[in-house]
């Protein structure tokens, strides 16, 4: 994503072993040969984002489309600083002078590539989550170029938008910034939410950006056993088609990922998918409840560690689905409490993924016994060159610089830690260990200390049946729905979403594991809240409630990626 300034246009071809040349957006330097040192700036952007695509996401989308050009405003036309200056000057454009004696905060980014994912990548083998016509349950981590109206022109049909203002390229890319914050905006409000209920956003990332050989399908060994183990079967040549010609050699990569749930990302191949299927799964053996990392906590499906036979597993119990003991909606939820197997992927793959210059692919946690190669998100550009942002469920409050003033925005990661706020949201850098903060606890139980601003105070769920989880935080709609989705028949009454059957307010839960890679990744990441408040253009205007933008949100990530870019001469 960066360049030199003599750099000269043209459309590179590159070839990857088994996929031949595909031709790369891109400039020369007119040099040979590779760089003494990988870069540590650059002036070209390349933005991905990760959406959430499940149910109850549309009017999250809609905010993010909202906001996304803070961001984009940021990075394409910084504002003029200087010496004894309080309040930045914002220039009209990007051409325009700073008045005399001030600076751009960092170089204008001379292009941008926009590019989105969705959380849907199936159920890995699982009977739920099928292949469907009206439904988007597996977009297969490849580019989405879906509006509510059709499909959105994209660059020589890569896929991905490019906003060129200097033109660049051959051909150019789009020059007109309006056009280009319109089109990304269709982009984001076109990925929808008829997508996969078993959000796996985290892995989706890993796919497009790193993944060296991200599968084809997946395939069941034994059809007629709905257990048997599945495998992976060939290589997703246009996925990595589409990664060649989106990340340039040496841009910087940013990535927005929103979601209003924890991560679900289950280990492809194997049995994992299992877990996931409609029928309950095996019940785990007792001490798993309380001590999850003892040694004798194992699946009543397996066969007992030496020394650990549990009367609770003989005849190999399941959950009874027909009784509601064992939802569909709560599979990833406290899974080796539960099951006694943990078949996430573990939160170091992602760590890793994101910011290790080598991977062990064969690896679950992409760092363990195997061959170890070059991580391709980093084979020419430095670790520093990646920035990630989380909009997840978490408290706006626990994050915020100030929560009686959000016009301050939320913290920078090293905020975050000096702060001791890592610990409150997420606990020790422990497995299992819950977080201080109440709403921060995956829970189907009401929990002790709940801080009622927070997430309306939670909620009546059954105890006996639970098929849902307590909120982390909520945030007001726009307008309110009649009859909304989570105020119909079966909600709760003390739901803090709804007044009797309309609904007010919007929710989210606990995004722990997202949240930790964001921690693993030290000053790469950046955390903001889905719940974000409404907040006004103007932080000297009050908050208004009917104008929802993730403007905090964007402003930390803009703020973060200005370190890395080219500074202004």
């Amino acid at each position: 994503m960066m360049r030199r300034a003599s750099a000269i246009t043209l459309v590179l071809s590159v070839c990857i072993t088994g996929l031949g040349c595909n031709p790369v957006v891109g400039r020369s330097d007119g040099e040979g040969g590779a760089p003494a040192a990988l870069p540590e700036r650059s002036d070209e952007v390349d933005l991905l984002l990760v959406v959430d695509n499940s149910s109850s996401m549309a009017d999250k989308q809609t905010v993010l489309g909202k906001s996304i050009h803070r961001l984009l405003d940021t990075l394409v036309n910084p504002p003029c600083v200087g010496a004894g200056v309080v309040t930045p000057y914002q220039p009209a454009s990007r051409n325009e002078m700073c008045p005399t004696g001030e600076h751009r905060s960092f170089a204008p980014v001379r292009s941008v590539h926009l590019g989105i994912v969705s959380s849907s990548l199936g159920a890995l083998g699982a009977d739920q989550c099928p292949n469907d016509p009206n439904r988007q349950n597996n977009d297969h981590a490849q580019l989405l170029i879906r509006s509510q109206s059709g499909d959105v022109s994209t660059y020589l049909d890569y896929g991905f938008l490019v906003f060129d203002p200097d033109a660049e390229l051959s051909p150019p890319g789009e020059t007109d910034y309006d056009e280009f914050i319109s089109n990304a905006v269709e982009l984001v409000q076109g990925v929808g939410q008829t997508g996969c209920g078993y959000e796996m956003p985290l892995e989706a990332a890993y796919r497009f950006l790193v993944d060296p050989n991200p599968y084809r399908q997946i395939v069941q060994t034994d059809p007629n056993n709905p257990l048997s183990p599945t495998v992976t079967d060939g290589i997703d040549t246009d996925l990595l088609a589409e990664r060649q010609r989106f990340l340039r050699p040496d841009s910087l990569v940013g990535v927005v990922m929103l979601t209003d749930e924890n991560d679900c990302s289950v280990k492809a191949g194997g049995q994992s998918y299992s877990v996931l299927n409609t029928a309950g799964f095996f019940k785990s053996s007792s001490v798993c409840a309380t001590n999850p990392l003892d040694a004798c906590c194992y699946s009543c499906g397996q066969e007992a560690p030496p020394g650990c036979a549990d009367p609770a597993c003989d005849g190999a119990p399941r959950y009874d689905t027909s009784s509601g003991e064992d939802s569909v909606n709560l599979r990833c939820f406290h899974e080796v409490q539960r099951y006694g197997v943990d078949a996430l992927y573990p939160v170091a793959r992602y760590v890793n993924a994101f910011s290790a210059s080598r991977i062990v692919p064969t690896s679950d946690d992409l760092a363990g016994e195997g061959e170890s190669i070059a991580n391709p998100l980093f084979a020419h550009r430095s670790p520093s060159l990646f920035v990630m942002s989380g909009i997840v469920g978490v408290p706006w409050q626990t994050i915020a610089v100030d929560p009686s003033d959000p016009s301050q925005g939320f913290q920078s990661a090293t905020q975050m830690m000096d702060r001791g706020t890592w610990t409150q949201i997420l606990g020790e850098p422990a497995q299992f260990v819950d977080p201080a903060e109440p709403t921060m606890i995956e829970s189907t139980a009401k929990r002790p200390g709940v801080n009622a601003d927070y997430n309306g105070g939670d909620r009546s769920i059954d105890e006996f049946a639970p098929s849902d989880l307590q909120y982390a935080c909520i945030f007001p709609l726009a307008a309110p729905i009649p009859y909304g989705p989570n105020c119909g028949t079966g909600s709760a009454p003390d739901d803090p979403l709804c007044q009797g059957t309309t609904q007010l307010a919007a929710k989210a839960y606990p995004g722990l594991r997202e949240l930790a890679v964001l921690r693993g990744l030290g000053l790469q990441g950046i955390v903001g809240s889905i719940c974000e408040p409404s907040a006004s253009e103007s932080p000297t205007q009050p908050v208004d409630p009917t104008n929802a933008g993730y403007f905090s949100a964007m402003n930390a990530m803009g703020a973060r990626m200005a370190n890395s870019l080219t500074p202004s001469q």
